[in-house]
């Protein structure tokens, strides 16, 4: 039962085609999770796309999603989990949703590749961010004059960027904490056998093997 004056946060999760499953997950579980163990629905959950269509995840699983202009109203958080294949059409309209979620006050932000899309609309702009380590370099020559550190995730005011994978766990659990207190946010993590709770402070350490190995 709902706790009176304790309304749920709502994250809206923007798919694009060939979106890693493993970012989406990381990012969901430590949400629903919390929600066991508090014993209410702290948070919610919706999967969006562009027209409402399913799409299609890198490992070819079909997701359902809804329209993402009619999630906005109720939007707390709105992540875009990026992908693979996106056309130039279909571009346009994600960057127009991002600017207007951007626009209405929602915090902003990314799974691994998106910080591609919010680049392009703009909206890392005088902000921190990151994005996975293999496609960090192409994206500094894309975006020169922009702040993508090397981080696990980054959190700039209302944008939050995160390099995807495990790293999403992270730092759903970063806010988590800061909602519920680090304890919960510990046995959240306990739940999924996450041993430590990487921090902004961590660095992504897969380019620095690639590069010993």
């Amino acid at each position: 039962m709902q706790q009176p004056g304790a309304e749920p946060q709502v994250f809206v999760f923007l798919l694009v085609p060939g979106l890693s499953m493993m970012s989406l997950s990381s990012a969901i579980e430590p949400l629903r999770s919390l929600n066991r163990l508090a014993g209410r629905d702290a948070y919610r959950w919706r999967l969006a796309s562009l027209d409402g269509a399913p799409v299609a995840a890198s490992n070819g699983i079909d997701l359902p999603a809804t329209r993402a202009e009619d999630l906005l109203p109720t939007a707390d958080h709105l992540f875009v989990c990026g992908g693979l294949r996106i056309r130039s059409s279909d571009e346009r309209r994600f960057l127009a949703v991002l600017r207007k979620a951007a626009r209405s006050g929602i915090s902003v932000g990314s799974l691994s590749t998106g910080t591609y899309l919010l680049a392009r609309a703009g909206l890392l702009d005088g902000y921190r961010c990151t994005i996975h380590w293999e496609n960090r370099p192409a994206f500094q020559e894309d975006f020169p004059d922009l702040n993508c550190t090397s981080k696990i995730y980054e959190i700039d005011r209302d944008r939050l960027t995160c390099s995807g994978g495990t790293a999403a766990m992270d730092l759903m659990l970063h806010l988590i904490a800061e909602r519920h207190g680090a304890t919960l946010a510990q046995q959240v993590a306990n739940q999924f056998h996450h041993e430590r709770i990487r921090d902004e402070g961590d660095d992504q350490r897969g380019g620095r093997l690639t590069m010993t190995a």
